[in-house]
């Protein structure tokens, strides 16, 4: 009796052995399967491969791990593709800055009885400044200097259409009214958001010294006349394609909405300056604007130079902002008259 409960009792143990041995193989295959799918999914990352993605069906530590990595697996997807698109929104960028720098001119061609220097600086990767010095026929000279509200790539490419538009209507030798009657409405008829455009059309003759200045809703330009003393020339208008807008010309609008108009006679050694309202505007570090006395007393003075007249005013506004990073725009633009030259038979 005591062999036969001996031998019941080591049955008992082998049967429960070879259970265990059974559950033990069990854990054994299934850990080394999860092991393994971890291990093919870490080399699939490695590769690059980050849409891999572990089936769990377990509900323990292990488990828990590869909802852990398929987690990360998801995020690290997600960074990758937001990389991606970064990178070709910068090399979009990159490509709207050079078309916008290829719309500003290159360099100051030389014109006979005339002195140009100019500034532009952006505030943003795409800035909404405009300025270009064209020949406007019958030996005059014509200056531009526009402001699109706003900044980034929809600022650019209004400044673009803006640039076009003018080129053309210059080229063409319209009245300076009518070019802005006519570009207000070219803003006017887009669809989409409403922006608006200030803009400074001056016609300069170096035969007389005439320079005349239309304007919609930009900020005044200034002479410095060859004594030193400083002159504001004002012509208040309506911003292009703003509600109302420039009507005045063209059918459009009434009187009320026409652009300003200003003229102003130009001595030898006198000099003018146009300028943006990012340079009126721009503030120090307490928050005061360098504002519109202070542009005039640091214009004041003999202009020697057209540089160095532009340069006396920006290292002005470069001690008041304290190296202060732009906010705005800022576009610059300065002419000295030099000397009167006649007009060669068949221009007029």
């Amino acid at each position: 009796a005591a062999w036969i409960a001996l031998l019941g009792v080591a049955v008992l143990f082998a049967e429960i052995y070879l259970v265990a041995a059974g559950i033990a193989i069990f854990m054994i295959f299934g850990l080394s399967r999860a092991v393994n799918r971890l291990s093919r999914a870490t080399d699939a990352i490695g590769r690059g491969d980050f849409s891999t993605r572990i089936p769990v069906r377990r509900k323990d530590q292990l488990g828990d791990l590869q909802r852990s990595y398929n987690s990360m697996s998801e995020h690290l997807e997600e960074l990758v593709q937001t990389a991606a698109q970064k990178e070709a929104l910068d090399k979009e960028l990159a490509l709207a800055r050079q078309v916008q720098q290829d719309l500003l001119p290159a360099g100051i061609d030389e014109r006979a009885g005339v002195e140009f220097s100019t500034f532009f600086e952006p505030s943003a990767a795409i800035g909404g400044d405009y300025f270009d010095i064209l020949d406007a026929g019958d030996g005059r000279v014509a200056v531009v200097v526009a402001d699109v509200a706003g900044h980034g790539l929809a600022a650019g490419l209004r400044m673009a259409l803006v640039k076009s538009a003018l080129t053309l209507l210059v080229e063409d030798r319209i009245a300076a009214p009518a070019i802005l009657a006519r570009l207000h409405r070219l803003l006017r008829s887009k669809p989409g958001e409403r922006s608006f455009v200030t803009a400074s059309l001056s016609l300069f003759d170096p035969e007389s010294g005439l320079l005349e200045l239309t304007n919609a809703g930009h900020p005044p330009a200034y002479v410095v006349r060859v004594a030193g003393g400083v002159e504001e020339l004002l012509a208040p208008g309506v911003p292009l394609g703003a509600l109302g807008g420039v009507g005045g010309v063209g059918g459009v609008g009434g009187a009320a909405s026409a652009p300003g108009e200003a003229a102003a006679r130009l001595q030898v050694g006198d000099a003018i300056v146009w300028l943006s309202d990012g340079l009126i505007e721009c503030c120090d570090a307490r928050g005061e604007q360098f504002g519109y006395d202070r542009i005039r007393r640091h214009l004041e003075g003999v202009p020697v130079h057209a540089a160095g007249l532009r340069d006396r005013l920006l290292d002005a506004i470069r001690r008041h902002t304290g190296g202060l990073p732009a906010e705005d725009d800022r576009t610059l633009v300065a002419m000295i008259y030099r000397a009167p030259v006649a007009r060669v038979d068949g221009e007029r």
